[in-house]
């Protein structure tokens, strides 16, 4: 089945009633130009306050299939909104582009 827009409006609810779609749009609409507005110092502090990563375990490849995995600690986010990482023998990264997985504890 293909879904147009006419058949997506009672599923794609955003967990809403369909009364109120538009004004969590507006909100969301809202919000989002209020961070473009912040100076980007701000943003970055709010980015970091929620940086999921700080800590854990990762992993990442860096070129095609034949790439073998770095591993490392995820040590938070740089001035340019890069992913810092520390190494196994201590030096550190910044990953700036790309996937990571984080590890199992144990």
């Amino acid at each position: 089945m293909i879904c147009r827009p006419s058949c997506a409006r009672g599923t794609a609810t955003l967990g809403e009633s369909s009364e109120e779609i538009e004004p969590t749009l507006d909100r969301l609409l809202g919000a989002l130009g209020a961070r473009l507005a912040e100076d980007g110092g701000a943003t970055l502090e709010s980015w970091r306050a929620r940086d999921a990563l700080y800590g854990r375990e990762i992993t990442w490849a860096t070129g095609g299939a034949a790439s073998h995995p770095w591993r490392g600690r995820a040590e938070g986010i740089d001035g340019t909104g890069r992913l810092v990482v520390t190494l196994a023998d201590g030096a550190r990264t910044a990953l700036d582009a790309g996937e990571v997985h984080l590890q199992a504890i144990g």
